[in-house]
């Protein structure tokens, strides 16, 4: 999670899973290489790699969290090449900000949430991340631009 964008007036945090798309492109060069050297039934796994490559691609999202104090909201995108998903709220009904953590098979992962009037939190992004420091300052940072607007 990076922040792309920071105003007096708006910040805006992007999400983009650099670590799929990498994995997809190697995928999908290992595919070629297969279905270019290799004879069938091996060349069918190649293609079948392309094409799982391909699926992966499409289906990686890329989410995006606006904070817009002129307009008084805060917007959360999600979009692939097939569909977006959108939230909106209203910056007044952020009572705070805080990383929340939850343990999978061991790991600790951590993620920015946002905690709104009605005790409702919402995360200002899907995927967690195993850098409980990164996400501590992003939302430190969050929590500084919205220091004026937030009741304390």
């Amino acid at each position: 999670m990076n922040i792309i964008a920071y105003t007096p007036e708006r910040l805006v945090v992007q999400e983009q899973l650099w670590g799929i798309w990498l994995l997809s492109l190697c995928t999908a060069l290992i595919g070629f290489f297969m279905f270019m050297v290799f004879e069938s039934p091996v060349d069918w796994f190649g293609g079948g790699c392309m094409a799982m490559a391909s699926l992966m691609g499409v289906l990686t999202p890329t989410e995006t969290c606006t904070f817009d104090l002129n307009q008084d909201s805060v917007t959360f995108t999600r979009q692939h090449w097939l569909k977006q998903y959108r939230w909106k709220h209203s910056i007044a009904e952020i009572r705070a900000v805080q990383v929340k953590h939850h343990r999978i098979a061991g790991t600790t992962f951590y993620r920015v949430i946002l905690v709104l009037a009605g005790g409702q939190q919402r995360p200002i992004s899907v995927s967690a991340t195993t850098d409980s420091q990164r996400q501590q300052v992003i939302a430190n940072q969050i929590d500084q631009f919205l220091r004026v607007k937030l009741p304390r």
